[in-house]
């Protein structure tokens, strides 16, 4: 395996840990600390096909603040190198001691192109482009009422490789990508909702088993059905992945 020049990497690492502190410092309008804890579990099946298993939780830092607790599980198929179709259920249940309690089941249909290389002068791995399309099932436990939301999600990105040509064990490496949402039948009536966000995290691969990464999420928010999306959050993320055989 081929290694990349430490002075590569530090080319790397240091303007993206100097982006993250802009991004921390920034004043905007109004901003809140949101918490997310997120656990992997990752299983191949075959030579194309691929389960993950997500379970989490994700807080927002202040006092009464909204707790969301969700479950996933996706199965992506790769039929090419370079393409990956993937569908995915999901349930979150939401606790808001300033507004009424949520449940929400999704199911989601993606399809991600990438084009497939290392390109090692920029230590970029595996640019891509992502859409999936949403469809939300809303349940407001308070007052017994429902609604049916279809929302679109487009996301890039990629990886930096810093220390490697692939993402193998001992390999530290840059996740980041831009993320927008857009609601095809009007907005669904919660408090905390989502329209842009820009993503950059410190990855790990500890072998070939276990994974963690530590991400910030700068994105315009807002905080209630009211509200215009002028909020800005500040989002820390930390996930552990498992690699079943």
């Amino acid at each position: 395996m081929s290694k990349v020049s430490a002075n590569n990497s530090r080319r790397i690492v240091i303007p993206a840990f100097v982006l993250f502190s802009v991004l921390i410092g920034q004043k905007a309008y109004s901003q809140d600390y949101q918490v997310w804890l997120d656990g992997f579990i990752v299983k191949p099946i075959g030579n194309s096909f691929e389960n993950e298993t997500n379970i989490g939780v994700a807080r927002l830092l202040q006092k009464d603040g909204w707790a969301d607790y969700y479950l996933c599980n996706t199965l992506a198929f790769t039929p090419l190198g370079w393409y990956m179709a993937d569908g995915s259920v999901e349930f979150h249940y939401s606790r808001d001691p300033q507004n009424q309690n949520i449940t929400e089941f999704k199911v989601f249909l993606g399809q991600k192109f990438s084009y497939p290389h290392f390109f090692e002068a920029i230590l970029l791995e595996n640019p891509y482009a992502y859409m999936r399309v949403e469809q939300r099932f809303l349940h407001y436990v308070d007052d017994g009422t429902d609604e049916v939301k279809t929302r679109l999600r487009f996301r890039a990105g990629a990886r930096l490789l810093l220390n490697n040509t692939t993402l193998s064990a001992g390999t530290y490496y840059i996740p980041f990508y831009f993320e927008s949402f857009v609601n095809l039948n009007g907005e669904a009536t919660e408090r905390f909702a989502s329209r842009i966000r820009v993503v950059g995290g410190f990855g790990y691969a500890f072998n070939y088993r276990w994974r963690a990464e530590i991400t910030y999420y700068g994105q315009r928010s807002r905080n209630t059905i009211e509200d215009s999306f002028v909020k800005s959050d500040n989002i820390f993320q930390l996930q552990l992945r498992y690699y079943l055989k």
